[in-house]
């Protein structure tokens, strides 16, 4: 078996076995194995890409062709990602698992050095039992003067497009486990929106969304408020949803997608109220290259 990156015409294989390590906009890193059979003639029997970002490696993902599954290839590949990422001096290797789509995921990474980081869960709910619970808090908080007067929540067309770029650079790449360039696209999807938050004139929060879609869910992409205003249901994480969720109930939604840490005791109660269901849990597994 020999494992190598691609050359130039076999990125094709790349993509095709591993199509999306593809959707990020910047092209991956990527690993191909080879095994020669007896007549000298080679055949793929696996594929690995991740990207780099803010010095980790992160997005790996690794496929084996299922006839030579069991036999070391995935292993072998992850170790040229690792070795990949060693040598350009990034501190770990990241990548995320979805514990029901790939059950052999998380026993096959911990085998290769990799410990299981932060759990979430993926949750639908009804927007209309939301809405009027996050509206609830925000007129609390408010009411408390929790909430600063000059703090602002705008729609995405209310900004320039380079106002745009610049809060996305600075809010939303530092929050996305992607390439800086995954948070302008997901901006400039046509199914997103966002909602701004502003304190005076400085944006200090954003949330990225989809209002509603063919089958009436909203979805939460990214919800990122910037270090000092941070913290569960702070007053600017509760303005961007509570705004946020009334924009996409007037867009026609009656559903909504999100996501939450497994271990966020103040919303957990709160799924069976907005009759709510967990489609996916899922964590990030992480291996440590300084240790």
């Amino acid at each position: 078996m020999i494992v190598r990156p691609p050359a130039v015409g076999e990125w094709p294989l790349c993509r095709m076995l591993l199509p999306e390590a593809f959707t990020a906009g910047a092209a991956p890193v990527a690993f191909l194995a080879w095994e020669d059979d007896s007549a000298g003639n080679a055949t793929v029997i696996g594929a690995a890409a991740c990207h780099r970002l803010r010095g980790e490696t992160v997005n790996t993902r690794v496929r084996t062709i299922a006839p030579y599954r069991r036999r070391g290839v995935g292993s072998a590949l992850l170790a040229a990602i690792c070795r990949a990422a060693s040598d350009r001096g990034d501190s770990r290797v990241c990548t995320r698992v979805d514990f029901a789509a790939t059950p052999d995921a998380a026993p096959f990474l911990a085998a290769n050095g990799f410990t299981c980081g932060p759990r979430g869960l993926h949750v639908e709910g009804a927007l209309a039992g939301l809405v009027p619970r996050l509206r609830d808090f925000r007129e609390r908080m408010h009411a408390g003067g929790k909430t600063p007067a000059a703090a602002r929540v705008l729609p995405e067309s209310a900004l320039s497009p380079s106002d745009l770029a610049r809060i996305f650079r600075d809010l939303v790449e530092p929050a996305l486990d992607s390439p800086p360039v995954a948070a302008l696209r997901l901006a400039a999807g046509e199914p997103f929106d966002a909602t701004v938050l502003l304190l005076g004139d400085d944006p200090i929060g954003v949330m990225v969304g989809r209002r509603t879609d063919a089958n009436a869910c909203a979805a939460i992409e990214a919800l990122a408020v910037a270090p000092p205003f941070r913290g569960g249901w702070g007053w600017a994480n509760l303005l961007l949803l509570s705004h946020g969720g009334e924009r996409a109930l007037a867009s026609g939604a009656n559903r909504i997608r999100f996501d939450v840490d497994e271990t966020n005791w103040r919303i957990l109660p709160s799924i069976a109220r907005i009759d709510g269901i967990v489609t996916t849990s899922y964590a990030r597994f992480i291996r440590d290259l300084r240790t």
